[in-house]
Formats: C-alpha cells, sequence, structure tokens
C-alpha cells in the first residue's frame, strides 16, 4: 500500500514503504541514490512532457522507444510534466520498477534546456532540480589540481 506524505509546499507520492528523501527509500528504491552516487546515471528526457497518467509501463516504453536506453540499467530516469509541476522518477531494481511522484503546490521545476534529447545529470544535480535549483544557472570553482604545498 502506498503513502503519501504531505508538507505545507509540495506533495511526495511515493510507491512505497518510506519517503522519498527521509529513509529507506533513498537507500532501496533509488539503488542507494545518496550513498553511491558514483556508479548511478540520472538520465533526463529533455525533448518531450510526460501525460500525468502515464504509468510505470508507459514510462520504460518511452525510455526504450524514444530515448534509446535500456530501463533495466543502473540509472534514473527523470520526467517531467508540461506545466513543470510534477517530476517523475523511474528507477529499477533488482527486483522490479519504482515510480515516485513528486508534485509542487505552488512553485515550478526549472527543467534544464538544451539540445539534446537526452541529458546526463549527477545524482547531486538531481536534488538540486527536485529542490527547485536552476542547474543551468549554477557554476562551481574550477578543479584545481596542485602539485605541492610550497
Amino acid at each position: 500500500m502506498p503513502r503519501v506524505f504531505y508538507s505545507s509546499t509540495q506533495t511526495l507520492v511515493v510507491a512505497a514503504k518510506a519517503s522519498a528523501r527521509f529513509g529507506a527509500i533513498g537507500e532501496r528504491a533509488c539503488g542507494r541514490l545518496r550513498s553511491t552516487a558514483v556508479d548511478l546515471v540520472v538520465i533526463l528526457a529533455r525533448f518531450s512532457t510526460v501525460n500525468d497518467r502515464a504509468g510505470i509501463n508507459s514510462l520504460a516504453i518511452v525510455v526504450e522507444q524514444s530515448m534509446g536506453q535500456d530501463p533495466f540499467q543502473r540509472a534514473v530516469f527523470a520526467f517531467c510534466n508540461r506545466r513543470r509541476d510534477r517530476v517523475k522518477l523511474l528507477i529499477y531494481d533488482r527486483s522490479g520498477f519504482w515510480m515516485l511522484l513528486k508534485r509542487l503546490e505552488a512553485d515550478r521545476f526549472h527543467w534544464p534546456r538544451s539540445q539534446e534529447a537526452v541529458l546526463t545529470l549527477t545524482t547531486e544535480e538531481l536534488h538540486w532540480l527536485l529542490d527547485g535549483i536552476d542547474i543551468a544557472a549554477v557554476r562551481r570553482h574550477p578543479v584545481r589540481q596542485y602539485h605541492s604545498v610550497g
């Protein structure tokens, strides 16, 4: 039986017995999304929006046919609706698919704009996207490699 978690500004519906950001879903459903971010790919569907009624089977077909990806790979596939107030995540773990839905009550997601049909993000960038941060505007400090201290 799915649980529904409410907060004042957003509703998070999870197809499991845990919440998305706090607990077992972050470890089990997302394939240890936070702890093993190195081997987990986040693939963003940029080319089209997804119907609100699309379920696991529909999203898996979009991943396979439109995005040209394997829905069974170790990845998180992210989709958003036309109004940019809902994001669906599709994840496959060893025994089946997970579909997570995040719905914003008053705000909109800043979905990246790019010429590519499929974008690859890090898990950190996915968390930024879900937190409402425009990842296109975020700039990091350059990576510096020093050879000696003195």
